[in-house]
């Protein structure tokens, strides 16, 4: 739901020494880094998060999912 922060964790399966971690979320707001992170949108829609990575040795590759966001339920 809108305004109420998600937490996102960045897993690396491959063992191939990630250095950088770089989340975009779609919503304008600034660059997220680090493994774990987490973020609130304050408006409601479809947003597409970006992950960003770096390893040692310079590579860099990127993955992407789209996050639904819904407005609170009101009581």
């Amino acid at each position: 739901c809108s305004k109420l922060p998600l937490n996102f964790h960045g897993l690396d399966n491959n063992g191939t020494n990630i250095t950088d971690w770089n989340w975009d979320f779609g919503d304008g707001s600034p660059v997220a880094l680090g493994q774990d992170v987490s973020h609130a949108y304050q408006i409601a829609g479809i947003y597409t998060v970006l992950l960003t990575l770096l390893n040692d040795n310079s590579c860099s590759d990127n993955v992407s999912t789209d996050v639904v966001i819904n407005e609170l339920p009101q009581a």
